[in-house]
């Protein structure tokens, strides 16, 4: 939802179906969309001031993901040179865009792209790195881990420079940190050993 109260978001019709369309909402309207050409998934991830939408979006058969931009009316796609899925989860009233990209369908790192730029971001030592929110400082919030499948901690990017983070609860193992404001307080999921998920909200910078 960006600060004029347009929402973005994604839909199905068929829990059955695995079709998704992407929607916009602005006041007492719905408008749908679907990423050209017969995508069967379309999930619209992030809105920004000037009502920039990026999501990601695959076609049937396809099982990678691939990233899109929508600026007024005019789709344009999002994808790391060279990697089998590219997933854009957030973007700046800026127009700066974050998100993640795998090379081999194992490993997953984060990238931001700016003025057609693509700069990847790796957690120091991290095997996967998520990115998922920024904010209009430049902020930015994801995950890592350094063993696939084991626990996964959050961190905060802020001018080059990481800090991790876990929600400090008895028995949480992943933390998902998912949207980062312009105040510094970020919200996301984090599961515990049962596998149970959770919300939260944390001020983690000024």
């Amino acid at each position: 939802m960006n600060n004029s109260g347009v929402v973005v978001g994604t839909y199905s019709l068929d829990p059955l179906d695995n079709s998704t369309h992407g929607f916009w909402f602005v006041g007492k309207t719905y408008t749908t969309f679907d990423y050209p050409g017969g995508a069967q998934y379309t999930v619209a991830t992030a809105i920004n001031k000037s009502d920039q939408f990026v999501g990601l979006y695959d076609f049937p058969n396809d099982p990678d993901n691939h990233g899109f931009l929508l600026n007024q009316g005019v789709f344009s796609q999002i994808t790391f040179l060279g990697a089998l899925g590219t997933s854009p989860y957030g973007i700046s009233d800026t127009g700066e865009i974050v998100g993640q990209y795998t090379l081999d369908n194992v490993v997953t790192q984060g990238f931001t792209l700016l003025n057609g730029v693509f700069t990847t971001i790796t957690y120091p030592g991290a095997t996967d790195t998520y990115v998922f929110g920024i904010n209009n400082s430049g902020q930015i919030v994801g995950a890592y881990d350094y063993t696939p499948g084991a626990t996964v901690h959050g961190f905060l990017l802020d001018s080059g420079n990481f800090t991790s983070f876990d929600v400090p609860y008895a028995g949480a193992v992943w933390t998902y940190p998912y949207a980062i404001n312009n105040k510094g307080r970020v919200v996301g999921q984090y599961w515990d050993s049962n596998n149970f998920t959770f919300g939260f909200s944390a001020q983690v910078s000024k």
